[in-house]
């Protein structure tokens, strides 16, 4: 199947292909590297597929030749993180250092990406986390915990070494982490906390849960708010358009340049699961816009 555009719009530029089948147990989070796909399940397992790329050849009545793609996998590695059967309730990838952190029960554990091998460099510290984020777009690694009512900081240089605690007032649903200041997202609103001055600022107010993802390649982020996507550059100011969806986003992710986003399932199906519809972010279209409205205010 097609991923739906914005507007209800048809969009070609994603087709939905099965990567892996027969999962033993309800995904809760989901990791990918290469052709690697790391699934954190409902009962504390992390699991390790290996996707292959079978490319089929397809008759066509055209003299271009012409072939569909699918994939086969195999479980490589099944890791139990000792946490009972609790859900694995969030996981990031990080390549370079090979290591892929999961949470689970509170509990922040750093897998080898290769072995499943499990470690807990944060000690005591990697107990009662509720989020975690780490610092995007920039050389080295940094990484932040939320625990209760606080935030860690952490530095990557071989270990990783704390350097910073930082109050809350109240605990927040989703971070992200960009330059020097903290996006977080709370029950009520969003704010941002200005990492050098110390600042925390409010950015707008939500009613429901906060869903929000970089989008590197404009030096942007979306925030959430209902089924509008707002973008705000990295000093919290509005930018450029909205995106619209049919309903309030679950999840958004980005793939340059599009914006995908699982919504809950239109009516009149609600027995039909989610779906997933992908919005064009439209750079050049905005710079368009944003000219217009200048030559309109110069009068010219």
């Amino acid at each position: 199947g097609a991923f739906v555009g914005g507007e209800g719009r048809m969009n070609s530029a994603f087709e939905l292909v099965s990567a892996v089948s027969g999962i033993p147990c309800k995904i809760e989070t989901l990791g990918a590297w290469g052709n690697n796909v790391y699934v954190g399940t409902s009962d504390g397992h992390v699991l390790l597929y290996v996707m292959d790329k079978v490319e089929a050849p397809t008759s066509s009545s055209s003299s271009s030749s012409s072939s569909s793609v699918s994939f086969k996998s195999r479980m490589e590695k099944k890791k139990s993180l000792g946490h009972g059967k609790k859900p694995v309730t969030m996981m990031e990838v990080y390549p370079d250092l090979g290591r892929l952190l999961v949470l689970c029960d509170g509990n922040l554990e750093v897998l080898n990406l290769y072995t499943l091998e499990q470690s807990n460099p944060f000690g005591d510290k990697g107990k009662g986390v509720i989020t975690f984020c780490s610092r995007k777009g920039s050389q080295d690694y940094r990484f932040c915990l939320q625990l209760k009512r606080k935030l860690l900081l952490y530095e990557y240089t071989g270990h990783y070494e704390f350097y910073k605690e930082i109050p809350l007032t109240e605990n927040a649903l989703s971070m992200e982490w960009v330059e020097n200041t903290i996006f977080l997202g709370y029950k009520k609103e969003y704010a941002k906390l200005d990492l050098l001055s110390g600042e925390m600022s409010t950015l707008f107010p939500i009613e429901a849960e906060p869903v929000m993802h970089l989008i590197p390649d404009d030096a942007a982020l979306v925030l959430v708010h209902e089924d509008i996507g707002v973008m705000i550059d990295y000093q919290g100011n509005p930018t450029r358009g909205m995106l619209k969806w049919t309903g309030p986003p679950s999840v958004v992710t980005y793939h340059a340049p599009y914006a995908i986003a699982i919504v809950p399932p239109a009516p009149p199906t609600p027995s039909s699961g989610p779906a997933a519809l992908a919005h064009l972010v439209d750079k050049d279209k905005d710079r368009d816009r944003e000219r217009d409205k200048d030559k309109d205010k110069s009068g010219t």
